[in-house]
């Protein structure tokens, strides 16, 4: 523990991004994440929390059954569609089949480097701050990996201040609009999805081409 910086017993800041303690991570850990096996094929899912990953998950694995259904897997969506900051380098892809997808909270520049070399087809998806606010604080009541919060004001100014889980919504945001034009990436936001959620997937399956 005294290799990390602490937040508090629940939160350690690393590159300016805050992290559970209890999940076991270290910074050395997330400086090997830059190094995994990234192929042109995979596709990245990246949120800031409660911005709509699990929904975005859904429709992705989806896709990807309906255009490869003999490679459709019997196996959770947790398996098929792994964290990367869950994962250790050894064993992160694997023996997947092509296209392998990964979801994850990091930003731009703590990504595997193959990410932005190899032209990574990354989906981002992004969600009205207010109500990312609200769900995180009521998901931190939960999460046995967040510290309860005191009251939701104190929650509040620690979300404003980038001290929650992943720190800044604003900056995490910001760092990926800044990398659109290095990347190979689609914006999607959760507001649109509840408007039209067809006219979103098509937009999705149009990026995503023949995967």
């Amino acid at each position: 523990m005294d290799s990390l910086s602490l937040l508090s017993p629940y939160l350690f800041s690393y590159k300016g991004r805050n992290f559970t303690v209890q999940e076991g991570l270290k910074p050395k850990d997330l400086d090997a994440l830059q190094h995994v096996d990234v192929r042109p094929s995979d596709i990245y899912m990246i949120t800031y929390p409660k911005s709509g990953t699990i929904w975005m998950q859904q429709i992705l694995v989806k896709i990807t059954d309906a255009v490869y259904p003999h490679q459709e897997e019997d196996a959770t969506n947790r398996l098929r569609f792994p964290w990367l900051e869950g994962c250790v380098v050894d064993s992160f892809q694997g023996q997947r089949p092509d296209p392998r997808l990964c979801r994850t909270h990091l930003p731009p520049d703590m990504l595997p480097i193959g990410v932005k070399a190899k032209r990574v087809k990354v989906v981002y998806v992004m969600r009205n701050p207010k109500d990312v606010l609200v769900s995180l604080y009521h998901f931190a009541h939960s999460w046995k990996m967040l510290e309860t919060p005191n009251s939701f004001e104190a929650f509040f100014q620690d979300f404003i201040d980038g001290k929650a889980f992943m720190g800044s919504w604003f900056d995490h945001v910001r760092e990926y609009e800044n990398e659109k034009d290095k990347m190979d990436i689609h914006f999607v936001k959760y507001e649109d999805m509840l408007k039209d959620l067809r006219g979103e997937v098509v937009k999705l399956c149009d990026f995503l081409g023949k995967i």
